[in-house]
């Protein structure tokens, strides 16, 4: 939450994972909130089986996130974000679903990606998809841990 590290003056926030260098200003970044689409996945429910098959987190943890959202109705391939590379304007709208993302990361898996689409649907902000996938994009470059 950068709000939390710079305060309230400021107007934009980029996440770069360690292992990846910024090629662009960041201006240039579209939307309130820019993420790349999964190369791979459009589903959290596959998402989640996946890290629990590779053992990103744990079976019990993962299994119990995922049962609250299918009781609460939130339906397969609704879309899934890769979180290495993350950029967010300083809106109230941005802030309310980074602070809601927040809490379900707590409630549930570390493994952010199986959370946010969930929690982007309860909230009225757009997440622009940046071009390419953040493996191979015009945004970032990424560097061999």
């Amino acid at each position: 939450m950068p709000w939390e590290v710079f305060g309230e003056d400021w107007d934009r926030a980029l996440w770069l994972d360690a292992n990846y260098q910024l090629l662009i200003d960041p201006r240039a970044i579209p939307g309130d909130m820019a993420i790349h689409r999964h190369r791979d996945r459009d589903c959290a429910y596959e998402e989640a089986d996946v890290c629990v098959r590779v053992g990103k987190d744990a079976a019990t943890v993962i299994a119990d996130q995922v049962r609250r959202y299918r009781d609460k109705g939130y339906p397969d391939h609704a879309g899934l974000w890769e979180t290495a590379i993350l950029f967010r304007r300083n809106t109230s709208e941005v802030r309310a679903l980074c602070e809601d993302w927040w809490r379900e990361i707590n409630a549930g898996s570390r493994r952010d990606q199986i959370s946010l689409p969930v929690v982007a649907a309860r909230h009225p902000v757009t997440i622009t998809p940046l071009k390419g996938t953040q493996w191979r994009s015009p945004w970032a470059k990424r560097h061999k841990k």
